[in-house]
């Protein structure tokens, strides 16, 4: 399910803000695992470079998740999703990864390696899930150095949470869900940007 589709979800429901905040900071946490497996499946040798602040931002955003969440006093009633895999989401994600492919490649030809991070965090908009593929596969295919497209999936990953910020409030409408979140969004990047820094100067 998309996040979007989440924060439908706790809108209709009415739920608590801090453990709405919660589980949108869990779904973070799958973000960034899964973009990490992505490297480590196609790109390997990228990880050198990003294990650790993709580690960082992940156990942060656990820790902010579990503080969020609370006590659990009243059981609340299931929320109502669509099913997690649709043939349209597979499609939207074929999609993606062979437009951001073809235009980070142009971008990293015609501007060097600033340019396809500069198409990563746009991709961050949309899909960091299909930004990451595309950089692993231009890893494999030798069109982009294992450093960038590290430095690319850490970049990709910070702008897919952020960006998650205003979709919750327009669906919610929620102050109190919005900041607790976005306080929560923050550290979490700032633990991978700390980590990030910490590797490049470790990896110049």
């Amino acid at each position: 399910f998309s996040v979007l589709e989440l924060a439908s979800a706790f809108g209709r429901e009415s739920r608590d803000a801090g453990r709405a905040a919660s589980v949108l900071m869990v779904t973070n946490v799958a973000m960034v695992i899964r973009n990490t497996l992505l490297l480590a499946i196609f790109a390997p040798k990228a990880l050198t470079v990003s294990a650790v602040p993709l580690a960082l931002m992940a156990a942060a955003a656990a820790v902010i998740a579990w503080l969020l969440s609370g006590k659990q006093s009243e059981k609340s009633a299931p929320l109502r999703m669509s099913s997690l895999i649709s043939f349209m989401r597979v499609a939207k994600f074929s999609l993606l990864f062979l437009v951001i492919a073809v235009v980070g490649t142009l971008a990293q030809r015609s501007f060097g390696n600033l340019g396809f991070l500069v198409v990563s965090a746009l991709g961050g908009l949309v899909s960091s899930a299909s930004t990451t593929a595309s950089a692993a596969t231009l890893v494999m295919d030798g069109k982009l150095s294992p450093l960038t497209a590290g430095v690319a999936t850490v970049l990709t990953s910070a702008i897919s949470a952020l960006v998650r910020l205003p979709l919750v409030h327009q669906q919610t409408r929620s102050r109190e869900l919005t900041w607790k979140l976005g306080i929560g969004t923050g550290a979490m990047i700032a633990f991978g940007l700390a980590g990030s820094f910490g590797m490049w100067w470790l990896h110049p």
